[in-house]
């Protein structure tokens, strides 16, 4: 059942960090590169939370 769950995730890590390359073009380098960036943060720590509690669900 975790190891599903796991996998979810990891595949929802996938097609975000596809979509993220594709709005983040490095070759224009603009303003709205920062809030870019916010958004890829925003990401990134949506995506470590969801596995922290995968973890934390595992453990208990």
């Amino acid at each position: 059942m975790h190891a599903l769950k796991v996998l979810e995730v990891a595949k929802n890590l996938m097609m975000s960090c596809q979509e993220i390359s594709k709005t983040i073009n490095f070759k224009t380098f603009h303003l709205n590169h920062y809030y870019q960036y916010l958004y890829y943060l925003l990401y990134l720590s949506l995506i470590y939370h969801e596995f922290r509690q995968i973890i934390l669900d595992y453990i208990k």
